[in-house]
């Protein structure tokens, strides 16, 4: 496992090129949404006080006025922040699927994304499979707590409440770990092999669960590394004062660092998970 996680550090910095543009791709659609937004606040507001102020104040009295004398626009808003998040989710899939290809194939930029074009269908069939498996082990982690809780309604302490939530949300949390894991080995896998979502997704279940358990101790670290680096990017946020146009201009560069962050953690983590199979194939 350590092995594997260096690797992937190692691919990852070598690969700077893969990360910015996974960076850029992330940042055309939220800044175009933002200035949508800006743009019918600035009309809705007329352009007032107001508009200026939600700046450094996101002011709920404003937001409040805005859903009563506009509730139409600011519900087309909303439409239009659903759809651009589906488009971007489709894109998203296209480029998982380029960064795959590029860490597993050592391909460059441009030759990954003609590629991964002819894994598009797979790999959204492999995230709609994802998404169906999270939200039914979900489901079942409420309804076994809901049930536990009816068992336990006449019990004289709360202890044995809050003990079966923070249970509850322990093994869904395990659960979406091993998933997510499964999830990206079988993306690798189906690269590689040119396997389909159901057979991919059926042998990533088995690599992981049962070849090689070290996969999901893997998804672990590199899940905790994103989260030392969102914990550095919130202390940092703390520390910036947004009540001036610097203040705020900096914190923009400082929320820009924490998505290539992210994009590089991205990167970090598929090339981390090949080299774990490419080793599991070696020693079998």
């Amino acid at each position: 496992m350590r092995r594997s996680y260096l690797s992937g550090w190692r691919a990852a910095v070598q690969r700077w090129p893969l990360a910015v543009f996974l960076f850029a791709a992330a940042c055309v659609p939220s800044f175009a949404f933002s200035a949508l937004a800006w743009s019918w606040l600035a009309d809705a507001l007329d352009r007032s006080l107001a508009t200026r102020g939600l700046l450094t104040d996101l002011d709920m009295n404003v937001f409040v006025d805005l859903l009563e004398h506009h509730g139409e626009g600011l519900w087309m808003l909303g439409l239009a922040g659903l759809l651009l998040t589906a488009v971007c989710w489709l894109i998203g899939v296209w480029l998982n699927a380029m960064a795959i290809v590029a860490v597993t194939d050592d391909l460059p930029v441009r030759a990954a994304a003609h590629k991964s074009l002819d894994l598009y269908v797979t790999f959204l069939a492999l995230d709609v499979l994802a998404v169906l498996v999270d939200a039914a082990l979900l489901l079942a982690a409420v309804a076994a707590g809901r049930c536990l809780l009816h068992w336990t309604a006449e019990a004289p302490s709360e202890l044995g409440v809050y003990g079966i939530i923070a249970g509850a949300a322990g093994i869904a949390g395990m659960l979406l770990v091993l998933v997510t894991s499964a999830h990206d080995h079988a993306r690798i896998h189906c690269a590689a092999t040119g396997a389909g979502a159901v057979g991919g997704c059926l042998w990533a279940f088995g690599f992981v669960l049962v070849r090689q358990r070290q996969a999901v101790l893997l998804m672990v670290l590199l899940l905790a590394t994103g989260g030392a680096g969102w914990l550095a990017y919130q202390t940092g946020a703390k520390l910036l004062v947004t009540t001036s146009t610097p203040g705020i201009l900096w914190a923009m560069l400082w929320g820009e660092l924490f998505l290539f962050f992210r994009a590089f953690v991205r990167v970090w983590r598929f090339a981390a998970q090949a080299k774990l199979q490419t080793l599991a194939e070696a020693a079998a």
